[in-house]
């Protein structure tokens, strides 16, 4: 018996039932055995790799603020809610979990009864591993919703496609994130509680992250069919002398498409990650101590959540573009391994100016800062399907 009333047994089944959780009883099981240095190789791992992370999540958040055209301040947002909660919440609470086992681990001397107890007291509210428990797990289900919002907002996106950007409708991602952060509360309840099944619990997650994977993919292709098919309807019309398809219309779809060529990316690894720690899951579910010890199994899925917050991170820093200005004026893009040095026109001068005679004539150049040198809009056009296909490896639209 302890001093709370109940058995060790009783209070260790009771204790690992929620997940994830500190498992300090399980370990203080275990101080003996051969899982504790393979346990704390992954926790020296994690702390690693959590260092690791917020230098690329803060490299992010320089490049959202920094360089706010990048992408739509829509998905901006959504992914700026994730990336602050994440260094708020789940960053300080699991660097103070790992503080509290190393506490327990190394001043408590022999006192492995001391060490169980303050993790069997993980059931009172007044425990510290017990709060930070809950905001890890309200974290988690704040990762879990987010790619299902941004499947929504990409939806916002096609459907609305002839002006979102210039129409930003930024309420779309306000509403999206009280959403998110509403759910993420309801279900921390729920699961904390024992309200639902885990079974449950896992399985919304799971087909919520699928389906958003295939509408964001649905929407990529809706938007280069929309892209596509205006043009050649127009030019069937206008026979090839004009387009009421404008220039800046295309504009608008090329962005979509360039979004969505990011995001796709980003929708499929956020996926990935959220099968392999479904997997986990399960393993802690069906209890299969032969397949991952307790301590393992906790563990790995805390370095997963590390690991997939910092990928995801890395992944759109690497395929987003990067504005920047170099010495002479012009506006550089890179896109993954495509870079593009388009030279834009600071203003038009004056031939009769003082620097007009100097200054090359003026020269019009469309919205992506190419210059216009082709006197057909049938030719031009071709050269701007031309451009995006290299950039961005999209197909071109048949020709009529």
């Amino acid at each position: 018996m302890t001093e709370y009333g109940n058995t060790t047994d009783d209070l260790d089944n009771d204790c690992t039932s929620r997940f994830p959780i500190i498992p300090v009883d399980r370990i203080a099981e275990e101080l003996k055995s051969i899982h504790l240095p393979y346990f704390t190789a992954l926790v020296i791992l994690e702390v690693i790799v959590l260092v690791l992370g917020v230098l690329i999540k803060l490299i992010a958040i320089f490049i959202f603020f920094k360089h706010p055209a990048v992408l739509h301040v829509n998905w901006r947002r959504i992914a700026a809610n994730i990336l602050l909660q994440y260094l708020l919440f789940h960053l300080v609470t699991r660097l103070i979990e790992i503080g509290l086992m190393c506490y327990y681990f190394f001043k408590c001397g022999e006192g492995i009864n001391t060490i169980t107890v303050a993790a069997n007291a993980l059931n009172l509210k007044e425990s510290p591993f017990y709060w930070t428990n809950t905001i890890r797990i309200y974290f988690i289900m704040v990762g879990a919703f987010t790619l299902p919002a941004s499947a929504i907002e990409r939806i916002c996106a096609t459907v609305l496609v002839s002006d979102y950007e210039a129409n930003t409708r930024s309420f779309i991602s306000t509403l999206l994130i009280v959403v998110i952060n509403i759910t993420s509360i309801a279900y921390t309840a729920i699961y904390q509680n024992g309200w639902w099944s885990k079974q449950v619990l896992l399985a919304t997650i799971v087909v919520g992250n699928m389906g958003a994977v295939i509408v964001a993919i649905y929407c990529d292709r809706q938007n280069i069919r929309f892209y596509s098919r205006n043009l050649q309807q127009n030019n069937r019309q206008q026979g090839g002398a004009g387009s009421k398809y404008s220039l800046s219309e295309r504009y608008q779809c090329a962005e979509n498409i360039r979004i969505a060529k990011i995001l796709r990316k980003l929708f499929v690894l956020a996926a990935v990650f959220v099968m392999i720690l479904a997997g986990v899951f399960a393993l802690r579910l069906i209890g299969s101590e032969n397949i991952v010890p307790k301590c393992l199994n906790y563990e790995i899925f805390d370095l997963g959540i590390g690991i997939a917050a910092g990928a995801i991170s890395l992944l759109v820093l690497r395929d987003m573009c990067f504005l920047w200005f170099n010495d002479n004026g012009s506006q550089v893009i890179c896109c993954g391994k495509e870079r593009k040095s388009l030279e834009h026109s600071s203003g038009v001068v004056h031939p009769s100016s003082q620097d007009g005679r100097r200054m090359p004539p003026p020269q019009l150049h469309n919205v992506l800062g190419v210059p216009l040198l082709y006197q057909s809009p049938k030719a031009e056009t071709e050269v701007y399907f031309g451009q995006l296909e290299q950039m961005w490896q999209t197909p071109k639209p048949n020709k009529v």
